[in-house]
């Protein structure tokens, strides 16, 4: 985890976490509270920083799919909020970022989000510790939850 004190410091290849406490009044509020109850994570999303000619975006699953955006965008509806928590997670070691770029925007515009495997398969996975969704990675790469994108 490194010191990040604005997403201006973000970089190609940061993990961003981000946990929504629970406002009764904000229905949406409350699908982050399911989600960490059934991941069993403190944390209801994660999205990664990608970066393509030079600007940075944020590549995430969301209920609509994967979907990309600029940071900034990004930013505007997460970064200092009082209501979210959010936390950068820096890999310590170097990687290929141009084949990670590849890899996140070509799930972007049509890989769908995975409902059943956020609600379902991973509560029952945290139970029994018996992943019981599919296996296979064709069936599984045609949607998927935030948290299994990054």
């Amino acid at each position: 985890m490194s010191d990040i004190n604005s997403y201006t410091d973000l970089r190609s290849g940061d993990i961003i976490v981000v946990r929504n406490y629970l406002v009764l009044w904000n229905p949406i509020s409350w699908i982050g509270a399911l989600i960490r109850l059934f991941t069993g994570s403190p944390w209801n999303h994660a999205a990664m920083v990608v970066e393509i000619w030079g600007k940075k975006y944020i590549v995430e699953s969301m209920a609509k799919g994967v979907t990309v955006r600029p940071v900034s965008v990004w930013a505007k509806s997460n970064w200092g909020r009082r209501s979210k928590t959010v936390m950068i997670l820096r890999y310590a070691y170097s990687f290929d970022y141009k084949k990670m770029n590849m890899i996140a925007f070509s799930k972007v515009g049509h890989t769908k989000y995975w409902f059943l495997g956020t609600l379902f398969f991973q509560a029952i996975y945290n139970v029994t510790r018996k992943w019981i969704g599919p296996k296979s990675e064709q069936k599984a790469g045609k949607r998927m939850y935030c948290s299994q994108f990054v």
